[in-house]
């Protein structure tokens, strides 16, 4: 199940003092291995610590798809071969189906892959440039 952490948002910290903060995949809300919930869970924790409010607020579904992407490369320091869909670096991507019931079709595509995508989303993986679902 889902662990309640008595303490306040690391990552909130860490982004505000303009660290390499980025969004993990140790554990997913609920158990249900579906990141896409583990990246709104970051946004929805910022909420139990009055002193990241703002930040919850002022953070974009843009910024979360980058914590989730370019700045966990860049945490690791690999943000020159991973993280974005860039020549020469490898190409690692997800293809998502958008044409399901309740999946909004009007919209800017990062706020609706981030409020509403799912693992059942998933039509394909590349790694490396390899298909591999």
């Amino acid at each position: 199940g889902e662990t309640a952490y008595a303490y306040p948002s690391v990552h909130a910290r860490f982004h505000r003092a303009s660290g390499a903060a980025s969004i993990g995949a140790d554990g997913t809300g609920r158990d249900t291995h579906d990141y896409f919930q583990h990246i709104r869970l970051a946004k929805y924790g910022l909420y139990r610590d009055e002193e990241n409010i703002g930040l919850a607020h002022s953070l974009r579904p843009q910024d979360y798809l980058r914590l989730a992407t370019i700045e966990g490369a860049r945490a690791l320091g690999l943000e020159s071969q991973l993280g974005s869909i860039t020549p020469d670096k490898q190409a690692d991507l997800v293809l998502l189906r958008t044409n399901r019931t309740f999946f909004p079709q009007v919209g800017d595509l990062a706020s609706r892959v981030f409020g509403y995508s799912s693992i059942e989303d998933v039509d394909s993986v590349w790694v490396c440039g390899e298909r591999v679902k």
